[in-house]
């Protein structure tokens, strides 16, 4: 049986995804180093199971690599869990927010790991980004709620560095 590194399987299970067992070319699209992405694939050609393109730049998946991974595969998980990108802190906050639930500001500070006033000037990040958040006083301590996004917002989120207190604006304070 063929044993795989991560980047190795990861490298085939997405040239598997290809109608043309193609390689990707790039290393990001498995998050790695240019370097790592390099190495898995002089191993992987020097088993022959992948070959170099005819008449292109590029790899293909071989046969033989076709049945080293079918051989190699229980039927369950394509790609290793450690190559899935975890949410940002932002996504993580966003979905923290969204219900009809308040959720009080030291939940988000325990959930998030943050202190309250980088919750605050997160929030507040949110709201500049075109996010409404609602913010109650519930026997005395802040509760907060999203009620509503624009689409900006949600695009936002998405292509925007994460805030995790160690960069960006974290010493601004929202006042209460």
């Amino acid at each position: 049986m063929t044993i795989f590194t991560q980047t190795q399987r990861a490298i085939i299970e997405l040239a598997l995804g290809t109608d043309d067992g193609i390689v990707p070319p790039d290393p990001a699209t498995i998050g790695v180093s240019a370097g790592l992405f390099k190495s898995a694939i002089n191993a992987l050609a020097s088993r022959a199971l992948i070959s170099p393109m005819k008449g292109k730049l590029g790899w293909r998946l071989s046969t033989k690599g076709r049945k080293a991974i079918a051989e190699a595969t229980p039927s369950a998980s394509p790609i290793d869990e450690k190559l899935v990108k975890a949410p940002s802190k932002k996504e993580q906050l966003v979905e923290l927010l969204t219900g009809d639930t308040p959720v009080a500001l030291s939940t988000l500070c325990q959930t998030l790991g943050w202190q309250a006033h980088s919750v605050r000037a997160a929030i507040s990040g949110l709201r500049k980004a075109g996010y409404v958040i609602e913010r109650e006083l519930v026997e005395g301590h802040s509760t907060y709620r999203r009620i509503a996004q624009t689409s900006e917002a949600m695009d936002d989120v998405r292509s925007e560095p994460s805030l995790d207190g160690s960069t960006g604006d974290s010493h601004s304070v929202e006042t209460e």
